[in-house]
């Protein structure tokens, strides 16, 4: 069954990153907190600061913005990103699982699918963290701690994703020539 929540709440990333957090809900379960005058705590260290709620309002603002399309953008530049980390891992024959969603990619060095944490437990995360600093040395950020993902967001243009693309064919590339995957080793 399929249907609204009956509370959603939001952090960070309804204010680009600034400290921001948001409630939400029917008007008959909002009413229910203090600050409605209903009998429940609801209180937070930036409740009301204007810099959060200016960054919550201009980021809203974008991503509402038919003009600006943020979700068909990021969208179209992470399927991008995924199709070309499936095809670089696969002219190189390094076992990879490459997923995502919108504008979220990650390259897990695994065989097989992935259907859930366990799945995650087969990734070689020695090769996953020197995937991600090689890449931080060619200057495309990606978090050198294993299962952790990367975004891109509305400043990307299809240029950064065409550099990150050739920047990850060069390093993954040298990993797989050097035998740098462990279910590479017993195949080289």
């Amino acid at each position: 069954m399929r249907g609204d929540p009956d509370l959603t709440t939001f952090g960070k990333s309804m204010g680009n990153g600034y400290p921001v957090a948001g409630l939400a809900g029917s008007a008959e379960l909002m009413s229910s907190f203090s600050s409605s005058g209903g009998p429940v705590m609801l209180a937070g260290t930036f409740n009301g600061n204007s810099m959060s709620m200016a960054a919550a309002i201009a980021t809203i603002s974008v991503l509402r913005d038919p003009e600006v399309d943020f979700y068909g953008h990021v969208r179209r530049l992470g399927d991008r990103m995924r199709d070309g980390l499936r095809r670089i891992t696969r002219d190189h024959s390094i076992p990879a699982v490459i997923t995502g969603v919108g504008s979220v990619f990650i390259a897990y060095f695994l065989e097989g699918e992935v259907r859930g944490y366990r799945d995650l437990l087969r990734n070689d995360d020695e090769a996953y963290a020197t995937f991600h600093r090689r890449m931080i040395d060619k200057g495309s950020f990606m978090y050198p701690m294993s299962l952790k993902r990367n975004h891109i967001s509305l400043a990307h243009t299809e240029a950064d994703i065409d550099r990150t693309l050739q920047q990850a064919d060069e390093v993954l590339g040298e990993m797989a020539r050097n035998g740098e995957f462990a279910l590479l080793r017993g195949r080289v």
